[in-house]
């Protein structure tokens, strides 16, 4: 577990919050509410868990409104709270300009790295691959050729970078990903499939995060292109020639067919479906949703085929009121 030792009033200018208590209090770590001790910092996110402050041994809440608390930190987005401590908590040694190369890893004689670099275990980098300043690679990354990686990116293990891909700065790859991996294309012939093979390439932009063991193809012949600031969950796959737009969250377990368009600040909830097809900005997809026709922007869906949320809800009502006089109906029979 990661250490604070900081005062509130260090947390307070961390979070951009309003002191109520001890300004000098220091905290030990960040816990669970019910779990915390004298030394700990708590948060309470909704009104449902007000009533867990009045019994919690915590030394400090975050909170979104007073509580009454001995000492708390009150902000406008506990979230946001949450995420900049934890950020501030969890820096990659990399910031303490300790730079190494691994003496297991094998690296090209024409790779072009920087001279500040983390490179772990059994790395393996090919020809003519570029890698800037204060990236991470860590155990067991098989990097191919010609390849480019930008500045600040950490690289988990067992991450596959196939020849040809280009990846920007601040880029996260979790364990196991594969980004450049040949589309799913085949032909046809004499009742036997034939294997289209995929030249193009896939160019993540700046600040994207590929959670674990998930997959983004090459294109066949362009550009597989996810957007600055997009989001990817685990075990999501993005086939061949996608465009995801910026700022873009799609959770775990989401499929999107080759040639799709997905725009700007897109949010995709786990488990979804999406065809060959164009999803305009804004749009909320919800879970387990199938996507079978373009979507223009600002669109609410869920259900498969995927149907505006509030159709869809109406129609649901109608058929449970159908099923009830249906049974009605059976009773006086």
């Amino acid at each position: 577990m990661n250490a604070l030792n900081l005062s509130l009033k260090e947390i307070s200018d961390i979070v951009g919050g309003d002191l109520n208590g001890d300004a000098s209090t220091l905290i030990s770590h960040i816990t669970p509410i019910e779990d915390a001790t004298s030394t700990d910092l708590s948060f309470i996110m909704e009104d449902k868990f007000l009533y867990k402050a009045k019994n919690t041994k915590a030394s400090a809440l975050i909170t979104y409104k007073s509580t009454g608390f001995k000492n708390e930190i009150i902000v406008k987005n506990t979230r946001l709270a949450l995420q900049l401590l934890l950020e501030f908590i969890t820096k990659d040694n990399i910031q303490s300009n300790v730079f190494t190369i691994s003496e297991t890893a094998i690296v090209s004689d024409k790779a072009i790295l920087s001279e500040r670099l983390k490179i772990e275990h059994f790395v393996s980098i090919g020809d003519n691959t570029t890698i800037s300043d204060k990236t991470v690679i860590k155990n067991n990354v098989t990097i191919g050729n010609d390849v480019t990686i930008g500045k600040n990116c950490l690289i988990y293990p067992s991450v596959v970078i196939y020849d040809n891909v280009t990846i920007g700065d601040n880029v996260i790859l979790h364990a196991g990903a594969k980004i450049g991996v040949d589309g799913f294309g085949y032909v046809q012939s004499e009742s036997k499939w034939k294997k289209i093979p995929h030249i193009g390439t896939v160019i993540i932009e700046n600040d994207v995060e590929i959670g674990a063991n998930s997959c983004v193809d090459r294109g066949c012949l362009g550009k597989t292109i996810i957007k600055t600031g997009t989001k990817v969950d685990n075990l999501s796959h993005i086939a061949h020639n996608v465009t995801i737009g910026s700022n873009t969250a799609i959770a775990g377990l989401v499929g999107v067919a080759g040639s799709a368009t997905i725009g700007n600040n897109v949010q995709i909830a786990g488990q979804v479906g999406i065809a060959s097809v164009t999803i305009g900005n804004n749009c909320i997809i919800a879970g387990q949703a199938g996507v079978l026709k373009s979507l223009d922007d600002n669109k609410m869906v869920v259900g498969t085929p995927a149907t505006p949320i509030k159709e869809e809800y109406k129609i649901r009502a109608y058929l449970k009121l159908l099923y009830k006089n249906s049974l009605k109906g059976r009773k006086k029979q």
